[in-house]
């Protein structure tokens, strides 16, 4: 079976810019391809709108301000990008300044940048900081400090609630990544034991927990395990979850025969001593959600080869479209 169910303009409800320029005249926007020329994107068809709402005028705010924006050159300046994503049912943002800063001290900064959330209003969701003090082309901040409002964001995935610190993971189309969640629910029977690798905030375990006999959620990330567990603590059937903390690859034992495995990995793929395990001691179903084509077609290789899955169903899901990526969804089955 092969779908491509896609959103069309509108749907990125997660975007990360860079900031260049000079105090009083900054740019946000992405860097043009091979290259580090910012191009301005103020204006974007696939932002959400409220990203669309919000960019011009964080923009202006930044620049009447006169905040320094970074020079990588020199590694000078403050400003080196800016990660806003919305909150579903709301269109409120949460908004998270990129520093050149350990912000192991950061009262300057709160003070600097605190009458940004009052000029966002009530369009802001939460308004943070993060450290990025290092001269390398990294945009994951080593850590966050919240300035103002809300400590996360939440949606409904799989009729559950979840919760997304600025330091979780979150799809940037989350309409289509629900519509994926419901049909991986659909390989999971009633009192399934589940094991859950990479889980992330839980957008596919926790709408689970009123199906299967128990779930057990992996993750290694901070800001997702935190959402996680503040979901958890909300939800009725907590007592059959549990959360293993760590690499995959290092809790390859987690799983039993007869449960069922959910892997959703970055694009780089399966941790190898979990894909080892699932090579020569597979569960009893196994659902694949896979970010990276190339790395899911050389697992997929290897599971046919071992003999001992069987492919059930096959789905690409086009959850950034317009571009030529594609999210897999697979279920396998064990053979025998």
């Amino acid at each position: 079976m092969l779908e491509f169910p896609s959103e069309g303009a509108g749907y990125r409800h997660r975007s990360r810019l860079s900031v260049r320029g000079h105090a009083g005249s900054l740019s946000l926007g992405i860097f043009e391809a091979g290259s580090h020329k910012l191009v301005p994107i103020l204006r974007c068809s696939v932002h959400h709108p409220a990203i669309q709402h919000g960019l011009p005028r964080l923009e202006k705010w930044l620049n009447e301000a006169r905040v320094m924006p970074y020079d990588e050159v020199a590694h000078t300046g403050l400003l080196r990008a800016v990660q806003l994503a919305v909150e579903p049912a709301t269109g409120r943002l949460q908004v998270v300044f990129l520093l050149r800063d350990t912000l192991e001290q950061p009262g300057a900064w709160l003070n600097l940048f605190e009458p940004c959330a009052r000029a966002l209003g009530e369009s802001l969701s939460g308004l943070f900081l993060g450290a990025l003090p290092h001269k390398n082309n990294s945009l994951v901040a080593e850590r966050f400090v919240r300035v103002a409002g809300n400590e996360t964001i939440s949606d409904v995935c799989g009729g559950q609630r979840v919760y997304f610190p600025p330091d979780a993971f979150g799809q940037a189309n989350p309409v289509v990544h629900a519509s994926a969640v419901d049909v991986i629910h659909t390989f999971v029977e009633p009192a399934s034991e589940v094991v859950e690798y990479y889980a992330g905030v839980g957008t596919i375990g926790l709408g689970l927990l009123d199906r299967a006999r128990t779930v057990v959620f992996n993750e290694v990330g901070g800001g997702s395990l935190r959402g996680l567990r503040q979901a958890l603590s909300e939800h009725p059937g907590a007592e059959r979850a549990s959360v293993a903390e760590g690499p995959a690859g290092e809790l390859a034992a987690l799983y039993n025969r007869d449960d069922v495995v959910i892997v959703d990995p970055p694009r780089k793929g399966l941790d190898a001593p979990l894909l080892e395990r699932l090579l020569t001691e597979p569960p009893r179903r196994l659902i694949y959600l896979s970010c990276g084509l190339e790395s899911f077609v050389r697992e997929a290789e290897e599971l046919r080869k071992c003999g001992l899955f069987s492919l059930r169903y096959l789905a690409g899901w086009g959850y950034f479209p317009y571009t030529r990526h594609v999210e897999t969804l697979a279920a396998f089955e064990r053979s025998s």
